[in-house]
């Protein structure tokens, strides 16, 4: 049996309607479905037409008149798939090494960034690990600050009430009983000492960022793999300027800030590297990336 065609496109939808779709995605958000997503593209138009009482070819000329039908078009074509202390190693270096490190050096409270948050699980487990470290002091000693382009997403997030397959995806027992309180059959909360130590926050990673301060460690996990090349490089000098020298950058693992960082030498024409002003530091099976001290 063949598998199916990701670029095929599903009965009902048309191809003009998908193109139009992947490239509001990248306007609005940067993010770059390629060709190869088109059927995945369709499918999710199809059943957002389905909703709106509208055939999938006349969501375009729908949505140039009602502004919130190509939110909602957006909001369809985002990936919000999130797990509680997901790729558990990347969590272990923050307990065993990152954390301590940064609460020792941070001359205030630590300032932590989770810039691509979905609904909450990735902020929520590192508030579990703040909590564990310092008990009744974390909202003294961290600002965790946690964002997210989807207010469908941070709405979720910010309510911290989770099915039971959601907190079976990354919880450990203690972490279930420890951090959260069970509300109906299929409903777990996390308990006010945990979810008090995050501030949610619309944040679009393709524009201006707002002036927070500089972070001591940033998460940006699985976002730079979906951004065209452009959007890639411009993202990583605004994450440049928004780490402190010294501070801590966390990637997806198939990613890498390798490519924004040759550019072509305007004399010669050669593709050289960049001056680093990151440095690769593995820690525990993980790597990071740590901006250089003397980096201005």
């Amino acid at each position: 049996m063949c598998a199916p065609d990701d670029a095929a496109t599903p009965t009902g939808v048309d191809h003009a309607a998908v193109e139009w779709a992947r490239a509001l995605l990248r306007r609005r958000t940067g993010i770059d479905l390629g060709p190869e997503r088109s059927y995945v593209v369709g499918v999710r138009l199809g059943v957002l037409a389905s909703r709106l009482g509208l055939a999938a070819p006349a969501l375009p000329a729908r949505a140039r008149l009602e502004p919130a039908v190509e939110d909602a078009v957006v909001e369809a074509l985002l990936n919000h798939e999130s797990a509680f202390f997901r790729d558990w190693e990347p969590f272990e270096a923050l307990r065993r090494e990152v954390l301590p490190a940064v609460l020792r050096e941070a001359r205030g409270p630590a300032r932590i960034w989770s810039a691509a948050c979905a609904t909450g699980q990735e902020p929520y487990s590192i508030a579990m690990l703040l909590h564990e470290l310092l008990g009744d002091g974390a909202p003294a000693r961290a600002a965790l600050l946690a964002s997210d382009v989807s207010e469908a997403a941070l709405s979720r997030a910010r309510a911290a009430r989770y099915s039971r397959f959601e907190v079976n995806r990354g919880l450990s027992a203690r972490h279930l009983l420890q951090h959260f309180e069970q509300e109906g059959p299929d409903a777990w909360r996390l308990r006010a000492s945990v979810r008090d130590l995050v501030r949610f926050e619309r944040i679009n990673l393709i524009d201006p960022l707002p002036p927070r301060g500089q972070q001591d460690v940033i998460l940006l996990r699985n976002v730079m793999i979906y951004l065209g090349a452009a959007e890639r490089a411009a993202l990583l000098a605004r994450i440049r300027a928004a780490l402190r020298p010294g501070g801590w950058l966390l990637l997806g693992g198939a990613e890498s800030v390798l490519d924004p960082l040759i550019r072509r030498d305007a004399a010669s024409g050669r593709l050289a590297a960049a001056r680093p002003w990151l440095v690769s530091v593995r820690v525990g099976k993980t790597f990071w990336y740590r901006r250089a001290e003397d980096d201005a």
